[in-house]
């Protein structure tokens, strides 16, 4: 099987508060895995490790054999296949919606790819139109 996810001695924190110490984990393609802890057991924490939105204070974060850190991250080619690759839904959809507008709560992905404005615009008037919400942008 093809290894997908590779933590090595993976520890994370907030300031002084450790979360996560010595996690050591592989999910090979094909695996389902599920997080299950009590609250405070550091699942978000890890969540967000594996989403690239923090990085271990220690130890090592490998996605499809890369090394994923801060800086491999800043490259837009590899950046751009870890974000379509890579992504974390919240347990509660209201929590998802943090745009002023319809129109940029879909756009957002987009944008965040790096996306051509004028194809941002061709894409969310497509998927608007596909459930029913078109009418609120004209």
């Amino acid at each position: 099987m093809d290894n997908i996810v590779n933590l090595k001695g993976v520890e994370c924190g907030y300031g002084a508060v450790p979360v996560l110490k010595d996690i050591s984990f592989q999910v090979n393609n094909g695996e389902k895995v599920v997080v299950l802890g009590v609250n405070g057991s550091g699942k978000s924490t890890l969540l967000k490790l594996l989403n690239g939105l923090i990085f271990p204070c220690s130890g090592e974060y490998f996605y499809k054999g890369e090394k994923i850190t801060e800086k491999r991250l800043k490259n837009k080619e590899f950046n751009r296949i870890f974000r379509k690759e890579v992504v974390l839904l919240f347990q509660n959809p209201d929590s998802m919606l943090f745009n002023p507008t319809v129109y940029d709560e879909i756009a957002f992905g987009l944008r965040q790819l790096g996306e051509d404005k004028k194809l941002i615009d061709e894409k969310v008037k497509y998927w608007a139109d596909r459930m029913g919400i078109y009418r609120i942008f004209r």
